[in-house]
């Protein structure tokens, strides 16, 4: 689009007109050299592709902040997993109650052991020392509470 002064707009970009046609509906001669080249010919079906071996590609730098944010998610993944067996040993009353439920207590506690073996060797020295710490405390009251029940 021209400026008000009737120059040419340089604002950075090109427009190309790839139309077949002109305005008078004659074919554009740009349009005859891009029909006249070949298409590359296709593998006949009958013929085996070469298959290219894939080499993995590095891991790319990683932002400090997706760590960050990584390293969040799990602590709180931990801290939800944490409180909910809190509040199934009776350790944090709900509405007031203290309610029990070992069984349930159990589970997480097995959750979280499950999330200590699948995770082993990929988290930094403090996740690791937060969830055997969880774990510990949880087992030792797990321990503590069902003997109680048991007499």
């Amino acid at each position: 689009m021209a400026k008000e002064n009737d120059q040419p707009d340089t604002s950075g970009f090109k427009v190309t007109d790839r139309r077949l046609f002109d305005e008078q509906g004659e074919l554009r001669p740009e349009a005859v050299t891009q029909q006249e080249t070949p298409a590359p010919p296709k593998p006949a079906p009958s013929q085996p592709r070469e298959e290219k071996k894939r080499t993995p590609e590095p891991p790319k730098d990683k932002d400090p902040k997706d760590a960050r944010r990584t390293a969040e998610s799990f602590r709180t993944l931990i801290g939800m997993l944490y409180q909910q067996a809190q509040i199934a040993l009776g350790d944090i009353p709900v509405q007031g109650r203290s309610m029990q439920d070992l069984e349930f207590a159990k589970q997480v506690i097995e959750m979280l052991t499950a999330l200590q073996e699948k995770t082993k060797g990929n988290l930094n020295h403090e996740e690791a020392q937060t969830l055997q710490s969880v774990l510990y405390e949880l087992r030792m009251v797990f321990l503590s509470k069902s003997k109680t029940i048991k007499l």
